[in-house]
């Protein structure tokens, strides 16, 4: 009787032992490491931040365009605005002076990359460049209008044969022009925009501010082509 009870005993504590490691070794299965549960959330927050960082860095650099003010200002220069500005945004940089004919720009319309802004002078203004300028230019007209009357092409001649492209002129190149001062040019250059380029250079005097006096006196110095 004693061989039977002490070979129940064996097998009762080897049944216990192989419990205790089978409970053991489930713990294991079942326990991931530490370590894989820290890489994957510290990988996951990295890249995008760097990308995200980098791809609105560019996008700021593409919504800035460069805009050139001059005229009745008193801080001309060129001026970095963001996309979409208006004419408004870039004379209230610039600071117009007392004087400028600001009511007479269109402040509303929209700003392109490259464009230049002539802030004209009112009519009138003694001692300014912008009124002097529309002065002393009709005062040219004249003096070249009198002297095309007696050489008949001589207006051209005077010029060397090099004509003015009022589709393609800026403002400084359209102050040129006999009788045509800031103010005018300006004129000229939002009547293109608005309204699109001169089929004819008689078309010009469609602009407010030129008639057919004044066009007489530059018709020999501007082309369409």
């Amino acid at each position: 009787m004693e061989n039977p009870k002490r070979l129940f005993a064996i097998l009762g504590g080897l049944l216990v032992v192989l419990v205790i490691g089978m409970g053991l070794q489930g713990t294991k299965f079942y326990s991931p490491p530490s370590s894989e549960r820290k890489v994957l959330p510290a990988a996951k927050a990295n890249s995008p931040d760097g990308e995200q960082g980098a791809s609105q860095t560019a996008r700021k650099a593409e919504k800035e365009i460069a805009i050139h003010v001059t005229g009745a200002v008193s801080k001309p220069g060129v001026y970095r605005l963001p996309a979409g500005s208006r004419v408004e945004d870039a004379i209230r940089l610039a600071e117009a002076l007392p004087e400028a004919d600001v009511e007479g720009m269109n402040r509303a319309a929209p700003l392109t990359d490259g464009r230049q802004i002539v802030v004209p002078f009112r009519q009138g203004d003694g001692g300014r460049s912008g009124g002097s300028n529309e002065s002393s230019g009709t005062g040219s007209a004249k003096s070249k209008a009198s002297s095309g009357a007696n050489a008949g092409t001589g207006a051209t001649s005077r010029q060397g044969g090099s004509l003015i492209n009022i589709n393609q002129a800026d403002a400084a190149e359209l102050d040129r022009l006999p009788g045509v001062g800031p103010s005018t040019a300006q004129k000229i250059i939002q009547y293109r925009e608005t309204k699109g380029a001169f089929q004819r250079a008689e078309d010009l005097q469609n602009v407010p501010g030129i008639g057919p006096k004044k066009y007489a006196d530059l018709k020999e110095m501007i082309t369409v082509d």
